[in-house]
């Protein structure tokens, strides 16, 4: 059941688009002094300026060297989709639209994943980007296939199917050593922290099979 999904090419497709990191937060401790919390207030309208940080996000085109984002062009409000913003620095009208239509498509879909953010999620990140890169290297180069002595099938998918394997296992290990290093043990799965992050856990009802047990049985023996 995939009330999203679209048929293209003899097929039904149900994209996931990414939206990747959800955003900061910023606070201020109240232990310190008022000069403290009136120049971190300052530095947090600096980074949520949008005029400001225009030229931190957008690139300048016609003078790259004088203007150089390390990250590249990353947009973090709708105000710096504006297409005049990015035409007047030297982009392509055309390219420029498809961009900002590709961000506010995928943002804007009903199945838009967003990031972890539970415990070990750092864990389960570093380990798919580790398989993912092993991946196209072994598919670029054929260093598994080779090895493996894959002649008759297709490697991409036995590479594709030993890798999955491999973290399945891992993440299956992630979530084991935080279950086992709770305190005492009392604390909450990783499987519970990641239902109450999106919003589906549901309270697990007390088995009471025992107590009905003990009445039954009480009331058999006293009649």
């Amino acid at each position: 059941n995939c009330p999203h999904a679209f048929y293209h090419k003899n097929q039904w497709i149900n994209p996931a688009p990414y939206g990747a990191y959800g955003g900061f937060s910023g606070a201020v401790s109240g232990s310190v002094s008022k000069e403290h919390q009136h120049a971190a207030a300052s530095f947090f309208a600096f980074c949520t300026s949008a005029k400001k940080a225009m030229k931190y996000v957008i690139p300048d085109a016609n003078n790259p060297e004088t203007n150089f984002v390390p990250t590249g062009m990353d947009p973090y409000a709708k105000s710096m989709l504006e297409v005049e913003e990015w035409t007047s620095r030297g982009f392509d009208l055309n390219s420029t639209m498809e961009y900002k239509y590709a961000i506010e498509s995928q943002l804007g879909s009903p199945n838009v994943v967003i990031d972890l953010r539970i415990p070990a999620a750092a864990d389960f990140m570093a380990t798919l980007d580790a398989v993912t890169t092993q991946y196209c290297n072994d598919t670029k180069y054929n260093t598994t296939v080779l090895s493996l002595g894959m002649i008759d099938e297709d490697p991409a998918y036995l590479v594709r199917k030993e890798l999955t394997q491999r973290l399945t296992q891992e993440w299956r290990d992630i979530i084991a050593n935080h279950d086992e290093g709770r305190n005492n043990k009392q604390g909450p799965t990783l499987l519970e922290l990641y239902q109450r992050d999106r919003g589906v856990y549901q309270e697990k009802k007390k088995d009471d099979t025992q107590g009905r047990n003990n009445n039954n049985n009480k009331h058999s023996l006293s009649s």
